[in-house]
């Protein structure tokens, strides 16, 4: 491989050449050093960000990472002063990344630009080098540093970025080729790879610059801005304000928190943790009669209503359930068709709807559900069994929406299933890969020991997903079918079709 060249022009007698700081220069200096063009500075530009960007990233990482670990491990306590500490620690992890980014930055151009060869990474892997306008020597560390100091505040957000813009684009049009950055700084950009003679088109070469600038051209049709350069200036333009635009236009229309999801937003996650499973010791909720069933059976797709006799959709377990997962309870929305019974309205931020059972079921039995979710923000169908306390459960829900990562799934939960991701979804994870419109059969088993197996079974009766071995405890047990909603990625409808319910003791 050749030797780099030395980005200095030098006389044939190896001293550095007169650059125009005399009109010996503009006479007929030495020849074959000419002015970088447009598109190399650009190219450059690129491979340094980039390779700025990849090592500030691997840097920054872990501190945007803790601090977001620390939000998630506080949200679940939601007040003030877990919300404050989170806030605090954001943002001190922002601020440390830009203090980062602004010292690399400067350091990188400061260090390699300043240099005697004034080259960055991207400029020597395009042959160009910076150097002082009118001597041809290295700018040094400070000045180099300037450069991309005045880059940096042109692109001030306040100002939208179109002076940076400009600064960009003006070598484009510039007899010297230089940017707004280069003119502050005194300096120039050039190719390091001397020609032979130049042609007569190549009037950019320093040694034919007017005394004492080393700047302005001596007459050459290559260092005069053409129409071509005009309208590459304009495009550039208006496909910058055209982004600009989509950009305002993205964050004026995008969602807007609701009031009830404060500082911090999980999707689809319990922030708060409210007490309201009652100890051991207390009396059971008041509500619906409490009637032990031996057994269960309801045919949504053969109903034209909700049976009053055996579902009620007010109650203060319902209440209890919706307060645990620090949501809204709302009114169920119901339909029945030849499919099943349409259960919505659980349709924006915070908010749970659900039918309970009347009747309340000892151990042993088992329970086949079979259902669909047709529409997932959120979680459209969660089957529970929940004793009147709210102590005791096993549940297996439904996120069916795969941009809500990592809780897109159906999950089992239980008091003794570590709940990472919230209550009532479980980190035990029956199908990782849910789809709208398939029927999925749940099965849940509790033995007479209160001993619960779980399944999901797909259409064909194969089995997706199981866990067994879960203690959930002797109940009795009401029957749940809900629909709940958290801090949404996408926030809207979630609607499930439920086809049959099917409760048998042994």
């Amino acid at each position: 491989m050749p030797p780099w060249p030395d980005p200095v022009p030098r006389n044939p007698q190896g001293a550095p050449a007169d650059l125009g700081g005399s009109p010996a220069s503009a006479r007929g200096g030495p020849q074959g050093w000419r002015l970088a063009p447009w598109w190399k500075r650009v190219a450059a530009y690129l491979i340094d960000s980039t390779a700025l960007g990849v090592v500030l990233g691997l840097v920054a990482w872990p501190l945007v990472s803790n601090a977001v670990s620390g939000c998630i491990a506080a949200a679940p306590q939601a007040d003030q002063s877990a919300l404050a500490a989170c806030s605090s620690s954001l943002m001190g992890a922002m601020l440390a990344v830009a203090l980062l980014s602004f010292v690399v930055t400067l350091a990188y151009s400061g260090v390699l630009e300043g240099g005697a060869r004034g080259q960055t990474l991207g400029k020597r892997a395009l042959g160009i080098a910076t150097r002082d306008a009118a001597t041809g020597g290295a700018i040094g560390p400070l000045r180099a540093a300037a450069r991309i100091l005045i880059m940096g505040l042109l692109a001030f957000p306040l100002l939208l970025g179109l002076p940076w813009l400009l600064d960009v684009l003006w070598p484009l049009w510039d007899p010297a080729h230089q940017a707004w950055h280069d003119k502050l700084t005194g300096s120039v950009v050039v190719e390091t790879a001397p020609t032979s003679a130049p042609g007569p088109s190549s009037a950019a070469d320093w040694s034919a610059l007017p005394p004492g600038t080393g700047l302005a051209p001596a007459g050459s049709a290559d260092a005069r801005p053409g129409w071509g350069r005009f309208i590459i200036a304009g495009l550039v333009f208006v496909a910058s304000l055209m982004v600009l635009v989509l950009l305002f236009r993205n964050a004026a229309g995008g969602p807007k928190p609701g009031p009830a999801q404060g500082a911090i937003t999980m999707p689809h996650v319990t922030l708060p943790a409210l007490p309201t499973a009652l100890p051991a010791s207390s009396p059971a909720l008041p509500g619906a009669s409490a009637v032990l069933a031996a057994g269960l059976n309801d045919q949504f797709d053969q109903d034209r209503g909700l049976d009053p006799s055996i579902w009620t959709s007010s109650t203060p377990l319902l209440r209890a359930m919706a307060a645990r997962l620090g949501e809204t309870p709302v009114a169920p929305s119901l339909a029945f068709t030849g499919q099943g019974m349409v259960l919505a309205g659980a349709s924006g931020p915070f908010r749970f709807t659900g039918l309970q059972s009347r009747a309340v079921f000892a151990p042993p039995f088992e329970l086949l559900v079979s259902v669909a979710a047709n529409v997932s923000s959120g979680n459209p169908f969660g089957l529970f069994l929940i004793n009147a306390r709210a102590n005791e459960y096993i549940d297996i829900a439904g996120n069916l929406n795969p941009a809500n990562q990592p809780y897109y799934g159906i999950r089992l939960a239980a008091p003794q299933i570590p709940a990472g991701l919230g209550q009532y979804l479980g980190d035990t994870v029956l199908v990782a890969a849910p789809r709208l419109g398939v029927v999925y059969t749940l099965r849940l088993v509790l033995d007479a020991q209160g001993t619960a197996s779980a399944a999901v079974l797909d259409p064909a009766g194969d089995r997706l997903g199981r866990a067994s071995g879960v203690a959930v405890g002797s109940g009795p047990f009401y029957l749940v079918l809900a629909q709940w909603e958290g801090g949404p990625r996408t926030p809207g409808p979630n609607v499930a079709t439920w086809r049959s319910l099917t409760l048998v003791r042994p």
